[in-house]
């Protein structure tokens, strides 16, 4: 069974896509490939079961699930962003001490 999940990879490449409105930008920001800023977004999609990119408008824009998605998923990032910076900062503040 291929599990499918969300996680905040994921989330940073449809924010990159949706910033962009491009694969190809987002792809280049990111230094990844095309090919795995589409499969990234197109994972998404399935497993919301909607589409979050009208890809048929040049640059992209985001669907009504995209636009909900942009916004949830800009704090979920930010969130992760924090969350590590405190556990980095934590960890530098233990080696010290030790």
């Amino acid at each position: 069974m291929n599990e499918l999940r969300l996680d905040v990879r994921s989330l940073r490449v449809f924010e990159a896509v949706a910033k962009s409105g491009s694969v190809s930008t987002a792809a280049s920001k990111l230094g990844v490939t095309q090919s795995a800023v589409s499969q990234a977004v197109m994972q998404i999609e399935e497993l919301l079961g909607t589409k979050v990119l009208d890809r048929a408008r040049r640059p992209m824009k985001l669907t009504p699930a995209g636009i909900a998605l942009r916004r949830h998923a800009h704090n979920v990032v930010d969130d992760m962003d924090r969350l590590l910076a405190l556990v980095r900062a934590s960890d530098l503040v233990n080696r010290h001490l030790n």
